[in-house]
């Protein structure tokens, strides 16, 4: 039995930040219900990839995966009957999410307010490009313009070039899996109270967080306004290096003294490990150059997975730049079983990416995305038994 069996979750999420926090509850057990408009279908529904380029609204290879282990139910909830209905399954529901902009869900007459009165207990988690109160909040946002925005565009600048994109749909992921800490503590606080939650999101403040140390301030401080792409002041030397074959690289990232020893191993150059200007990260900045050109000296004449491992076999943070055909090849992930196969039943096999945790050795099972509204007269039927 997984975690959140016996949990039920309404999901009027779209796009990619709700449905991918309700999807990892669906990992942890939990019984997910996937609320779906007939008229107006979720972006990922109608984009692709599609398998061999065939469109179709149950096609989606990416709203397949982020719709796992769901059920499908369609309702007009511009309709009073079947926002009606949804009122109902939310009333023997324990969970609501959606990242619609905010005032969406207000309405369509389903705020918080509104479900309170007819779930006391219920647990509203509402994710937001900017949060529900604020300047921005009526604002509208995606991942990239939440990188910009957050100042992690800035990080994967060069001097004297503009903000570089991330590409992926970082603020969406970490402000869902973020999301679902903030879920399964009002959870609990539910089972000890009898209390439902609001939870209020913003996913630019998850996607500030994502900055880490860089966020820290002292008074009085002056904060750089450009980074300098690979490096970092505090890890030196730190960068990718070219490795022998076609466009291969490793990023080694030295952060303390055992793995800047390690490093001078490796290089052959043991005199480096004793010489007290190069034993703090200032004083190997000034020779950074020097340093940085016998890394590439070494990298050059070997594969990045056998760098790899001769960096690791010494105590060196390192790692090949993958591509994603690559990474989708990777032993490691191969080995925990974090690409499985599903059977769709119209798309046929894709692999998709699984939970990222095991339950004692165990990640649970993982079905495929519903077909659009496919649960819906089931889910219905049992309304009615209940009503």
């Amino acid at each position: 039995m997984m975690p959140l069996a016996g949990v039920r979750v309404v999901d009027f999420g779209h796009v990619w930040a709700g449905p991918y926090c309700a999807a990892t509850l669906a990992d942890l057990g939990a019984d997910v219900i996937k609320i779906e408009s007939p008229t107006r279908l979720d972006v990922h529904r109608r984009q692709g990839p599609y398998p061999h380029n065939e469109a179709g609204v149950n096609r989606s290879g990416v709203w397949n995966a982020q719709n796992r282990n769901k059920k499908s139910i369609c309702f007009d909830l511009t309709d009073d009957v079947q926002r009606e209905q949804a009122k109902q399954i939310v009333r023997q529901s324990d969970v609501v999410i959606e990242n619609f902009s905010p005032g969406v869900m207000k309405k369509l007459g389903l705020d918080f307010e509104t479900l309170r009165a007819i779930k006391p207990d219920i647990i509203v988690a509402a994710l937001s490009a900017f949060g529900q109160t604020g300047p921005q909040s009526r604002y509208v946002g995606y991942g990239p313009s939440l990188d910009a925005w957050s100042g992690l565009c800035s990080l994967n600048a060069y001097p004297g070039q503009p903000p570089l994109a991330l590409g992926g749909m970082f603020p969406d992921t970490a402000s869902a899996l973020y999301a679902c800490f903030a879920i399964l503590a009002a959870l609990r606080h539910r089972d000890a109270t009898g209390e439902g939650r609001y939870i209020d999101l913003s996913e630019l403040e998850v996607s500030a967080l994502l900055l880490a140390d860089l966020l820290v301030q002292f008074p009085g401080e002056e904060i750089p306004e450009d980074w300098v792409g690979n490096r970092d002041p505090y890890l030196v030397p730190q960068n990718t290096y070219r490795c022998a074959g076609e466009d291969a690289w490793i990023m080694i990232s030295v952060e303390d003294e055992p793995s800047w020893r390690g490093l001078c191993d490796v290089l052959g150059r043991p005199e480096w490990a004793d010489d007290s200007t190069l034993s703090t990260p200032e004083g190997r900045l000034r020779q950074l150059e020097a340093i940085e050109a016998e890394i590439t000296r070494w990298t050059r004449g070997r594969t990045a997975h056998d760098a790899f491992e001769k960096l690791q076999a010494h105590g060196v943070p390192a790692g090949p730049a993958l591509s994603i055909p690559q990474l989708l090849e990777d032993e490691n992930l191969k080995s925990r079983d974090f690409f499985r196969e599903v059977r769709h039943p119209e798309v046929g096999t894709q692999t998709i990416y699984a939970p990222i945790w095991r339950f004692d050795g165990f990640a649970g099972e993982t079905r495929p995305a519903p077909l659009l509204g496919q649960d819906t007269e089931n889910i219905l039927a049992a309304l009615r038994e209940v009503s």
